[in-house]
């Protein structure tokens, strides 16, 4: 049985890959997979409690459309996503980290969705800021460069896609 008290320990927990050697308990997404509806409810408390704008619903949408995204519902995440990066658009400015996050998470639903072409340039606008941000040795850095080689290799930009990919594993 998951608690109020909970709820924004998961909710902060969701990311792109759940990987227990981030620091992430495994055991957050085993929740959400048997109770979607409560991720869904943090996301309609904290709308309510922040009035539908700024950062925090903007992180709530995106951490929803992940865990969407892992289960398999990538419509239902790219909406969640698409709105997330609107909401973050007005509560930071376009050189900010966190709306580069919003962008990858966008970015990384698009191209399951079949959409190569926008994803390539949400990583890459997402790469420009977070190079200038946190520096071209972060790992938020590679794991754009990593998005931008998937994207190359499904626009089938063979040779584009190993040259970011070998920089990205450097």
């Amino acid at each position: 049985h998951v608690g109020e008290e909970e709820k924004p320990r998961l909710l902060r927990g969701v990311g792109n890959r759940l990987e227990p050697e981030r620091d992430q308990p495994a055991s957050d997404f085993r929740v959400l997979q048997r109770r979607p509806g409560l991720l869904v409810q943090t996301v309609d408390e904290i709308d309510t409690e922040f009035g539908g704008n700024g950062a925090a619903p903007a992180m709530a949408r995106t951490n929803l459309g992940n865990a969407l995204l892992m289960a398999g519902r990538v419509e239902d995440a790219l909406v969640l996503q698409r709105q997330a990066l609107a909401l973050a658009s007005r509560a930071f400015p376009a050189d900010h980290p966190k709306r580069a996050l919003l962008e990858l998470n966008l970015a990384g639903t698009l191209l399951p969705h079949g959409d190569a072409r926008e994803a390539l340039d949400g990583f890459e606008r997402a790469r420009v800021v977070l190079e200038a941000s946190v520096g071209p040795d972060h790992p938020h850095v590679a794991h754009a460069l990593g998005g931008i080689g998937e994207a190359r290799l499904a626009l089938a930009d063979f040779q584009g896609a190993r040259e970011v990919l070998e920089r990205a594993e450097a």
